[in-house]
């Protein structure tokens, strides 16, 4: 995966909205997702059906279906890209006060001291 592909995905997930990824009754639809390449936005699928068969004859049997669907957090993914974009910087200064910093070096000549004699 390139660096450009990788910033893409991060914006997509960044921009991506559930409602995307369901019908117009607001269930999902795994489908519609696959076909809109919405896919790559799904963190966790999780899917359950559960049969409860009926107790007496009267009764009927019933399929519970269960789906779980979790995005990749957008927060998390437009911090990235504000991030690599240099928008966002985080710096700490614990020493100047919000003071700018001046480093400054002396330069020694240690040779010096070599060439004087003692006696």
């Amino acid at each position: 995966m390139s660096a450009d592909e990788a910033l893409k995905l991060q914006a997509d997930i960044g921009r991506g909205d559930i409602g995307e990824l369901a019908d117009e009754n607001g269930f999902f639809d795994f489908g519609k997702a696959k076909e809109a390449g919405l896919t790559k936005l799904i963190k966790k699928f999780k899917q359950k059906t559960t049969t409860f068969l009926a107790k007496g004859e009267s009764g009927e049997d019933r399929e519970v279906h269960e789906i779980e669907v979790e995005l990749y957090p957008a927060d998390a993914a437009q911090e990235r890209a504000l991030k690599i974009h240099g928008k966002l910087v985080n710096k700490v200064d614990i020493t100047s006060k919000g003071d700018k910093v001046q480093i400054g070096l002396n330069p020694v000549d240690y040779r010096a001291d070599l060439t004087e004699t003692k006696e």
